[in-house]
């Protein structure tokens, strides 16, 4: 598994949110995610690619990392897109499954993985599994004309997302997922609201989280996003390691 970045921190988004967590960060990515002006958080991992500092994921120096930590029992595996290494996820959890860790992969959806990779070594153990499930809306396609090599990719590589969401469901235990959606307009609640019903999505499993890098831009979109989580059942995703750290590489 190529990988760009380690490092311990708090995870800052969804279920887990505020629990110290070890970070595995994946290089590269199916999809190039565009807000008007603000690219991919993690561009490094898609829209430019670092590859002087792309280097093998290495298990026991992970575990050994997580030792020096007193107690810490999450792993993130993120990206970029974690589904790309999928065999290399599978060594992961086979590797800490007896080793009371909680295990969360954080992916656009694009690529499913089936239960049946993990179901055999699930059961019996403490270790959890958490598919953290980020499903791109519209507002995240680069403009078309400005990026028509990105948007193609994008628009391609999401094209099945919504069978993607269904297979999940019915693959998982609510336990084992969450979905959580960037918002940056009032349009995106409306296309989670139908994504919801299209695909049967029980509303506690939805987080929704304001997009942006700064803490200014996210504190602007925070109050109406949480009135429609309110309304709508969801839940409000802060994003708290930029608020804290601000947009920075390792946090």
């Amino acid at each position: 598994m190529k990988i760009c970045e380690e490092f311990v921190s708090i995870q800052g988004e969804g279920k887990y949110t505020g629990v110290p967590s070890y970070f595995v960060r994946t290089s590269g990515c199916s999809l190039r995610c565009r807000w008007g002006d603000t690219v991919c958080d993690t561009y490094y991992t898609s829209w430019s690619i670092e590859k002087e500092n792309i280097y093998d994921f290495n298990i026991e120096l992970c575990e050994k990392s997580i030792l020096s930590n007193k107690d810490l029992k999450h792993i993130v595996i993120t990206g970029g897109e974690p589904t790309l290494w999928f065999k290399d996820l599978i060594q992961i959890w086979n590797y800490f499954k007896n080793k009371g860790m909680t295990i969360t992969i954080e992916t656009n959806g694009v690529t499913s993985l089936d239960r049946n990779l993990f179901i055999h070594h699930l059961e019996g153990y403490n270790s959890k599994l958490l598919f953290s499930i980020s499903p791109k809306l519209k507002s995240s396609y680069p403009d078309k004309d400005k990026f028509p090599e990105e948007y193609k990719l994008h628009s391609q590589n999401n094209e099945y997302i919504l069978d993607n969401i269904k297979f999940y469901l019915c693959k998982y235990q609510t336990d084992e997922l969450q979905f959580k959606f960037v918002i940056d307009n009032v349009d995106d609640i409306k296309e989670v609201q139908n994504i919801q019903k299209e695909c049967n999505i029980p509303s506690n499993l939805i987080w929704l989280m304001p997009q942006g890098i700064d803490k200014e831009t996210l504190n602007a979109k925070e109050k109406w996003i949480i009135k429609e989580c309110i309304f709508n059942g969801f839940n409000f995703s802060d994003r708290l390691h930029i608020k804290v750290f601000g947009n920075l590489r390792k946090v």
